[in-house]
């Protein structure tokens, strides 16, 4: 009651709040197993959790699939659409990673192919153990690199969406502003769909492969994936098989020539944007001549006396 907290003097709330988190904080302990050692019950319950403090997750791919996961279900209670299990499971914070395999008799996969003989010498054994430890530490980066690549790739290609779930879902992907790849092929994308991923995917600059075959949308969803490739700086591959966009497709249905011209302008422009990693991949380097050389001074010198040969007939 008003009056009863009101009777209570002022000093004595700093007393009561000290003995409410003393206690808080004995219960904590006593709930996480081995944090009598700590002395700190939110301290042993952020070990426990792994990636969050004082109750506030600090892990970015774990914050960023809360975010979108949020997202989603806003707008999918909003728009009156049902939720979709594959959208969700793509949302789903990461997991624990999976334990190292087993072998029946117990050991693990790496511990009998490395083990040492017990009459080693002390000098192999030490340098097994560094060459080991520096294996181990390499295969963890590369795995964490592979990782941090994945979490920003979507494939939804085994469900079926339809043109209700894309702006929902496409505006929780773009809160991933690392957003690199995004594959959509045989999900039900028609007209409406189309025009709201492709207006959605403009707020992501770092998105390079999008694929939508499959999908029969037509002119409007032509038109609104060209206006995408064109805004989007980095996009340098579509799939577009099966759709309108096809060469194959357009012969066999025998549609307008509006589609090949939409397909002709769309594959100029990634060509356009490919060339220069092409280039940069399949040009050699330049071996200079080596001094000395007489095969290649000769050639050099002859190659100049030709050069001014011409020159000088063209001059007469």
């Amino acid at each position: 009651p008003r009056g009863a907290g009101a009777a209570r003097p002022r000093a004595a709330w700093p007393r009561a709040m000290q003995a409410r988190r003393h206690s808080q904080g004995s219960l904590n302990a006593a709930a996480v197993p081995g944090a009598g050692g700590l002395g700190n019950g939110s301290a042993s319950m952020t070990m426990q959790l792994g990636g969050s403090k004082d109750g506030i997750e600090t892990d970015p791919e774990t914050v960023l699939r809360m975010r979108q996961t949020a997202e989603y279900k806003k707008l999918c209670c909003e728009l009156r659409v049902p939720e979709n299990s594959g959208a969700l499971a793509a949302f789903a914070p990461p997991g624990e990673a999976p334990a190292s395999p087993r072998r029946p008799g117990g050991a693990a996969q790496g511990e009998e192919d490395g083990a040492m003989s017990p009459n080693a010498s002390l000098g192999s054994r030490e340098v097994s153990d560094r060459t080991a430890s520096a294996m181990n530490f390499f295969n963890e980066a590369v795995r964490t690199e592979a990782a941090r690549v994945r979490a920003h790739e979507y494939d939804f290609s085994t469900f079926h969406l339809g043109d209700r779930q894309i702006r929902p879902l496409v505006t929780a992907l773009v809160i991933d502003r690392q957003l690199v790849s995004l594959k959509l092929p045989g999900v039900g994308i028609f007209d409406r769909g189309m025009v709201a991923l492709c207006e959605q995917l403009r707020r992501s600059q770092s998105l390079e492969l999008l694929d939508v075959s499959s999908n029969r949308f037509a002119s409007e969803g032509a038109q609104a994936c060209l206006n995408l490739v064109r805004s989007a700086g980095r996009l340098v591959h579509v799939g577009r098989r099966d759709t309108v966009l096809d060469r194959a497709f357009v012969f066999k249905r025998g549609l307008p020539a509006k589609f090949a011209k939409l397909r002709l302008d769309m594959e100029a422009l990634l060509s356009e944007r490919r060339r220069p990693q092409e280039t940069a991949a399949g040009a050699a380097p330049s071996v200079p001549a080596a001094a000395g050389t007489p095969g290649l001074a000769a050639a050099g010198s002859a190659h100049e006396g030709a050069a001014d040969a011409g020159a000088t007939s063209a001059a007469r």
